[in-house]
């Protein structure tokens, strides 16, 4: 192939987070039923494989009620706001219990799982086996 000239390229900036509209509600009914897939195995004593992630450890205790303030009404804080706050974060594990998901603001009564998507990940595909054997 020949390419001459320069391309006619345009871009936008977004102000407002990618997860508006369909794609947002497709999101919350993945974890939703993410969330009922652990009840249902947890419910029926089948072991599945749960991820679990720890609170955001800071320097300063007083910081998190600083973070939690800059909230908008979706319950996002831009990352802009966190520059300055010194904090860590654990990575998320695997676990057969049910344990907290902080994260994703999932308690440890509940637990969560992978399950919704089945034809891209095997740990989903053997959740659905699981469910459907009970």
């Amino acid at each position: 192939m020949l390419y001459r000239g320069f391309p006619q390229l345009s871009y936008v900036v977004f102000n407002e987070s990618f997860e508006n509209g369909a794609r947002s509600l497709i999101g919350e009914c993945m974890k939703l039923a993410c969330r009922v897939a652990s009840r249902f195995c947890f419910e029926h004593n089948i072991p599945m494989f749960r991820r679990a992630s720890s609170p955001l450890k800071f320097d300063n205790p007083g910081d998190l009620e600083k973070i939690l303030a800059k909230r908008n009404k979706r319950g996002e804080v831009r990352a802009n706001d966190l520059l300055g706050i010194n904090f860590t974060s654990s990575p998320a594990e695997y676990t057969l219990e049910k344990k907290e998901h902080w994260a994703m603001g999932i308690g440890a009564d509940e637990g969560y799982m992978r399950a919704t998507s089945p034809l891209r990940r095997y740990q989903d595909m053997v959740a659905h086996w699981q469910i459907k054997s009970a």
